[in-house]
């Protein structure tokens, strides 16, 4: 798994991760982050932000069996926010009310802590990602 360590960077405000084509492991994926997460030390940092405009992202965020897969990237974001003023925010175009309840299931920590935030995505789509 790629080591990604942002302790050193103590100005840091914002940090965006999208989501397009997931040709890796799932599981790697949420563990990957929840490491990323857990290195953020800067006390300036306020938002997380997660773009969800690519493909399909219900099958990546559903339960499994009344958990979240997300589980240790939840338990990540809402330690961090413990210790700085941060949200999370999720990007898409569109802005379902399925969507939210799929979102709000796999981060439920964030959720109930009033946390996660949605807003819509106006940056241009990527010419090689798929937009449904």
């Amino acid at each position: 798994m790629l080591r990604f360590d942002l302790s050193a960077c103590s100005h840091l405000q914002i940090f965006e991760l999208r989501l397009e084509r997931i040709t890796y492991f799932f599981r790697d994926l949420v563990l990957w982050l929840a490491s990323v997460v857990n290195t953020i030390t800067s006390p300036v940092f306020s938002r997380f932000v997660l773009v969800a405009d690519s493909g399909n992202p219900h099958p990546l965020f559903r339960k499994f069996d009344e958990r979240s897969a997300w589980d240790p990237a939840d338990q990540a974001f809402l330690c961090l926010s413990q210790r700085v003023e941060m949200k999370m925010v999720v990007k898409r175009r569109v802005l379902s009310e399925p969507f939210r309840d799929v979102m709000e299931g796999a981060f439920p920590l964030m959720a109930s802590a009033g946390l996660l935030e949605f807003e819509t995505n106006d940056s241009p789509l990527c010419s090689r990602c798929l937009a449904y």
